[in-house]
């Protein structure tokens, strides 16, 4: 009997209605289709993407959860996340297309490796306004290897991952963080709470480009980036050599590699 599992979706006022169409009806094509489907937002959404989630509440168990003031990807789903019904969430993000496999995949592998509490996948980047590939994004699929990983970058993709919820609650739960990097503060908590990781070598899903870095974007990752790296050093996942080896590393990264080197030498900017 397979195990039944959430999906968990979080949208705002920026969410286009038609990636979100086009992510649930991904979601709802696999060949193991979720027990529900939890989709949560803080603040005001458009009624588009209100008439998008109406109408997929017809098809499937959708459960709609909103808050008045606005919050962040973190706070929202820190908030939210208690609703999902089941031990096992997967996280789809609006702008990200599931394989048709995806959970097939995913459940098989918590089945077999029960030890396992947060499990990704490599991910294939898609132009912003078509299906064209135009990447393979491979990830480290072992805990040893992300955890030499997440010392110097987010080794899970936030919309490929399938948790254990209580895992995540007794690692603290999301947490507001700035420029999106909530997922990987998440990640850090976990890991450095004891918890074990994998990714599968499959490209589980399909998600647009990535824009280039402005340099304001740039300073407030850096910053970002310290802060997650000072927390690792707390949780003992880096001493104090690596520490500051890796923030004069992404201060290069971030500030010193032009954006046609991060587009065409990957390997430099990794």
């Amino acid at each position: 009997m397979t195990q039944k599992f959430s999906v968990l979706i979080y949208v705002n006022e920026k969410s286009n209605p038609a990636w979100l169409k086009r992510s649930l009806d991904s979601v709802l094509a696999n060949t193991v289709c979720p027990d529900e489907i939890v989709i949560t937002t803080t603040g005001n959404i458009s009624d588009e993407i209100k008439s998008v989630i109406a109408g997929f509440q017809k098809k499937a168990n959708i459960q709609f959860f909103s808050h008045p003031v606005p919050y962040g990807r973190g706070t929202t789903l820190k908030m939210f996340l208690p609703k999902c019904s089941h031990e096992l969430v997967a996280l789809q993000d609006v702008e990200s297309i599931a394989m048709p496999s995806r959970f097939e995949k995913q459940l098989a592998y918590f089945k077999a490796q029960p030890d396992i509490a947060v499990l990704g996948s490599c991910f294939q980047e898609i132009a912003a306004n078509s299906l064209e590939p135009v990447d393979i994004y491979s990830v480290p699929q072992t805990d040893s290897k992300i955890r030499r990983l997440v010392k110097t970058q987010c080794p899970f993709q936030h919309g490929t991952v399938m948790f254990k919820k209580s895992a995540i609650l007794d690692s603290g739960n999301y947490e507001a963080y700035p420029m999106f990097l909530d997922d990987y503060y998440l990640w850090v908590r976990v890991l450095g709470k004891g918890y074990k990781g994998a990714n599968l070598p499959d490209a589980l899903v399909s998600m647009p480009k990535n824009p280039d870095l402005t340099w304001g974007r740039a300073l407030y990752l850096f910053l970002a980036d310290r802060d997650l790296c000072s927390t690792m050093r707390q949780l003992k996942l880096m001493g104090g050599f690596t520490y500051y080896r890796i923030v004069i590393g992404r201060f290069i990264k971030y500030f010193l590699i032009p954006n046609c080197l991060r587009i065409r030498k990957k390997w430099i900017y990794n």
